[in-house]
């Protein structure tokens, strides 16, 4: 049997195939694929080797850092809060810390609290997001943003939160009606928002509530984000095995 790091790997690119392919991005689905089987064929795995794997200590709720997920002075904390909204949605939790470089500077690490899978899924959509927003606040701009009275910049801020916003208003919608809709996943929430306190006292005992986003003082661009935000369609599958988004369409 490979060593368990070998079958996670294979596990995570798996995870990540399926990803890219409910997402239509076929070359990196293509990538992910190559990768499983050459890892198979070096160390002589069957599929069934890597589904009879237990997962159960991925499933524990653990700490993943992020160093780099920097947002532009120019664009606000528009990533910050995406990170928060997707995390909040696929039962994993974050901290932003800081930490002062070699040369003196501050930057920030991004720590997700989760299982594996929740985690991955979070950093997964959370950079595909951040490409198709980026994009859709382009189109918005020369479309109608540069009409208004409204700055460039102060325009792209309020677009990419007014975006978060939208995002974080569609999928707690989903989210409400689940939970009305079944029992299990009701009592599924309730149980991983109690495991998740647990890990973050546990992980960050002085822990405090930071400051709150700011709304947008762009409010055309903040609504055009919003719109936007809430027509992009992501899939959520709230049952008890994959929890995380399924998809990102429009």
């Amino acid at each position: 049997m490979a060593p368990e790091s070998i079958i996670e790997k294979v596990q995570k690119l798996l995870a990540l195939q399926k990803g890219a392919e409910e997402i239509g991005s076929l070359a990196e689905a293509a990538n992910a694929a190559e990768k499983v089987q050459t890892l198979l064929l070096k160390y002589n795995l069957e599929m069934d080797d890597i589904s009879r794997h237990d997962p159960g200590k991925d499933q524990k709720m653990g700490r993943a850092k992020y160093e780099g997920v920097i947002a532009k002075k120019n664009e606000g904390q528009w990533i910050y809060r995406l990170y928060s909204v997707l995390a909040d949605h696929n039962f994993c939790d974050i901290v932003f810390t800081n930490y002062r470089m070699d040369n003196g500077k501050k930057n920030k690490y991004v720590n997700l609290i989760g299982t594996k899978d929740n985690v991955l899924v979070v950093k997964f959509l959370a950079d595909q997001l951040e490409l198709r927003l980026r994009s859709l606040e382009v189109k918005a701009w020369n479309k109608e943003g540069r009409f208004t009275h409204e700055k460039r910049n102060s325009f792209r801020r309020g677009y990419l939160i007014g975006a978060c916003q939208g995002i974080d208003s569609q999928l707690s919608e989903v989210k409400r009606r689940a939970m009305r809709e079944s029992e299990q996943v009701h009592g599924l929430v309730i149980a991983n928002e109690a495991k998740l306190k647990e890990a973050l006292t546990e992980l960050f005992p002085l822990l405090k509530n930071g400051r709150r986003t700011k709304s947008p003082s762009a409010q055309i661009a903040g609504s055009m984000g919003y719109r936007d935000g809430r027509s992009i369609q992501i899939n959520k599958g709230m049952g008890s095995g994959n929890n995380g988004i399924a998809s990102i369409k429009g």
